[in-house]
């Protein structure tokens, strides 16, 4: 696999290294032809020279960072690649995640998820079922509604042991 990638990768990495030697020989060229130095100060020896270096330097510039560009478009296509299993890591950064899709889904289904399997709103759902189910109608006074809504609770946190740890506590996600 390794064997295969650096055939894959060595056209790529020539081409990287043969155009940094490329640029270091332009520049030092460029020092040597179009500069000189007095008293620490650089001035330009040839102006025509000068004009020349930047007219090449400026097209070399811009096939570079065109390279440079579709090589992190490859990178970044290979790292979507690898980190396809894994939705919960942006390969983007803090910075761009919401700009990727996935990642924003699967925080959207966390959320979701959170939201509808609260086991408070699911136990409350289910006993207002029930009562709607029976047509059970007590209507009474303030005082006895607040006193059967607290035996109510009581009775749910009783049936349900699991919500008495998770009733005071806050939704991490929320």
């Amino acid at each position: 696999m390794a064997f295969f990638l650096v055939i894959i990768f060595f056209p790529f990495l020539l081409s990287v290294i043969s155009f940094r030697l490329m640029n270091r020989l332009m520049v030092s060229m460029a020092t040597r032809f179009c500069f000189r130095s007095d008293n620490n100060f650089l001035t330009i020896k040839s102006l025509k020279m000068y004009s020349i270096f930047l007219y090449f330097k400026f097209f070399y510039d811009c096939f570079t960072g065109i390279a440079l560009c579709f090589a992190r478009m490859i990178k970044s296509l290979a790292l979507s690649i690898i980190f396809l299993p894994r939705l919960d890591y942006s390969f983007m950064g803090r910075n761009m995640e919401k700009m990727d899709t996935a990642f924003m889904a699967y925080i959207g289904y966390l959320h979701w998820e959170s939201k509808h399997t609260n086991a408070i709103v699911i136990s409350f759902c289910k006993l207002m079922l029930k009562t709607r189910k029976n047509k059970i109608r007590i209507i009474g006074s303030e005082s006895f509604t607040r006193a059967r809504n607290k035996w109510q609770l009581l009775f749910m946190l009783h049936k349900n042991p699991i919500l008495k740890k998770s009733i005071f506590k806050k939704n991490a996600l929320g």
